[in-house]
């Protein structure tokens, strides 16, 4: 076809990690294929150290938002951390 054929595949698995970098670090040693957040993945996917699969299979994606008391002015400490995870998603964004 296509390719536009919906396929659904269900995964079951041995280790379950609630932290993505502790998803990451087995897929590095090995232990098996892990659905990782582009932020997590680039460094070590720049560094050779795991591989892309299912490259043209795309995910919806997932929004992350600052939420704050509505105010007349953003606390200074407040603009600081939204500056720097704006800046640090736009250099990993998803993969």
């Amino acid at each position: 076809g296509d390719g536009s054929e919906i396929v659904t595949v269900p995964v079951r698995g041995r280790l379950r990690f609630a932290n993505t970098e502790a998803c990451l670090q087995a897929a590095m040693a090995g232990l098996g294929i892990a659905r990782l957040p582009g932020f997590i993945a680039a460094p070590a996917l720049q560094r050779g150290e795991i591989v892309r699969l299912l490259e043209n299979f795309d995910t919806p994606p997932l929004g992350l938002f600052a939420v704050y008391p509505p105010a007349r002015h953003l606390a200074h400490r407040a603009r600081l951390l939204i500056d720097f995870l704006v800046s640090h998603f736009t250099r990993f964004p998803p993969a």
